[in-house]
């Protein structure tokens, strides 16, 4: 999913706006294993981002996801790398006018998955970047390889992560956030876990100063 730059009240955030048909000739079912190898796993990280009111997501999450298990790599990019050579560079070549930028013509917020992600390629973190289709690929690609890179609706309750960290998708739709997928947990009722980049002190009780929260599988899909 592609994230609109848009001037929004809340300038962290994102809108939703397309999704390119081209992202399925890179489809993450052509790297899986044809017997998964575990039904859980959760992945952790030395460092927990905060985008703070850059509307960055995109591009802190995607850093987020490399300095996670099991990459560990990125660990040099904090705030300032995060935006000045990451999201700025992303908006100069993503498809939308404008940009937070230094001399950008127009003045906007946000970028894309796709842009964030080429510059990554580009700056050598990453050698590929695939897609999922599926929730079952999603899943198992998730416990084969590593934290997902995730665009998703922001809906009003999703804010503030309940008792034991959980959000529901209910409310508002407030516009579209970036965040990682560091985890599945499979039981009577999976879940995923979520890690934000809106600090340490983000998050449920559950998951006290690490900045995730859970989600169910069904609210999830």
């Amino acid at each position: 999913m592609l994230f609109c730059k848009q001037k929004q009240e809340d300038h962290v955030l994102d809108l939703a706006f397309e999704y390119p048909e081209s992202n399925k000739d890179y489809n993450i079912n052509t790297k899986l294993l044809s017997t998964p190898i575990a039904k859980s796993k959760i992945w952790t990280s030395p460092k927990i981002l905060n985008q703070g009111t850059e509307g960055a997501c995109a591009a802190f999450s995607g850093i987020g996801a490399l300095q996670c298990e099991p990459n560990n790599t990125a660990l040099e990019y904090g705030y300032k790398e995060c935006v000045e050579n990451i999201y700025w560079a992303a908006q100069k070549c993503d498809q939308f006018p404008g940009g937070a930028y230094p001399g950008a013509d127009v003045k906007m917020d946000g970028t894309s998955l796709n842009a964030v992600a080429r510059v990554l390629k580009q700056k050598d973190l990453i050698t590929e970047y695939r897609w999922s289709f599926d929730v079952n690929d999603f899943r198992q690609g998730i416990i084969e390889h590593g934290p997902a890179h995730i665009g998703v609706k922001m809906y009003e309750y999703m804010y503030h992560p309940g008792a034991g960290g959980w959000i529901v998708p209910k409310g508002r739709i407030m516009g579209g956030h970036a965040m990682y997928v560091a985890g599945y947990v499979h039981g009577r009722k999976p879940y995923y876990i979520i890690q934000n980049s809106w600090g340490r002190n983000w998050g449920g009780w559950w998951f006290k100063h690490r900045g995730r929260c859970r989600i169910k599988e069904e609210d999830f899909v």
